[in-house]
């Protein structure tokens, strides 16, 4: 089980921003990750969150729904976005969550599998930005796992996975 409090204490002190967005952990385990976020500190011109803060969210989500699946696989790794693709449906206008859905199980397999055999791994998770339910807008993210101890420049790592 994923003591949320501490997981929120960790992503507002390792990704300040995450802070700054006023970013709730509602929900994580390996299945699922929900965060939620304020309107008001996420605001643009036109009463609704900024594309910029809808963005970081849904990349967050997506990290976050990989670090508690690797840590709960025992593994200390180091997770960065590669590439994201965002979708925005519909304005949101109003507090959020951003909701990272795990990939299918191949697709999980194959990860582990390259994890395990070359020590670093990419990975795509998809995250939905919901309000009330609905779906406003969604985000691809492809993740990238570097060995703990690597000094490598991460872009670098990022080219030579397969």
């Amino acid at each position: 089980m994923v003591d949320l409090v501490r997981l929120q204490q960790y992503l507002h002190d390792h990704i300040p921003i995450s802070a700054s967005m006023g970013v709730q952990v509602a929900e994580a385990s390996d299945d699922v990750v929900r965060l939620l976020a304020p309107l008001d500190l996420n605001i643009n011109h036109r009463s609704t969150v900024f594309g910029g803060s809808t963005a970081a969210i849904g990349i967050l989500a997506g990290w976050t729904l990989l670090h508690v699946r690797l840590a709960h696989g025992g593994r200390g790794t180091r997770i960065v976005i590669q590439r994201s693709i965002i979708d925005f449906h519909r304005p949101i206008d109003g507090d959020f969550e951003a909701v990272a859905i795990p990939p299918g199980r191949g697709e999980w397999e194959r990860f582990n599998h390259l994890l395990d055999r070359r020590g670093r791994g990419r990975i795509d998770i998809r995250t939905e930005m919901k309000r009330s339910g609905a779906v406003l807008g969604q985000c691809l993210g492809t993740y990238v796992v570097l060995p703990p101890d690597s000094t490598e420049n991460s872009m670098e790592m990022c080219s030579v996975l397969p």
